[in-house]
């Protein structure tokens, strides 16, 4: 029979990636619930950059571009609400995760 390397092809380029990537998830652990917190606040930043991110843009819009057309206002607006109830969504988990963790933390 003959044999198929392509899996081996692609490990070479891929195994720093995975190094990179496995070695601060190996951390958390080891952490416990302080680690759990971490991820906590990260997921509470992600949503504070989210809803930045989709204030920038309306502002941009409607500011840079000026007076737009009702049809067009609506669109950005309803864009706007969709990005922040996202947002809003993330901080809520963050939130949630931060809390067991500092719940954890008491407990133990």
């Amino acid at each position: 029979m003959r044999k198929d390397y392509s899996e081996l092809v692609l490990l070479v380029p891929l195994f720093p990636i995975f190094l990179l990537g496995v070695l601060p998830m190996l951390l958390f652990p080891l952490l416990g619930f302080t680690g759990l917190a971490v991820i906590g606040v990260l997921v509470i930043a992600c949503g504070f950059g989210e809803y930045m991110r989709a204030m920038g843009e309306y502002n941009e819009d409607v500011i840079v571009r000026g007076y737009l057309a009702r049809s067009d206002q609506d669109r950005h607006l309803s864009s706007l609400k969709s990005a922040s109830r996202f947002a809003q969504g993330f901080i809520a988990s963050g939130v949630c995760i931060a809390s067991s963790a500092i719940i954890g933390l008491y407990w133990n």
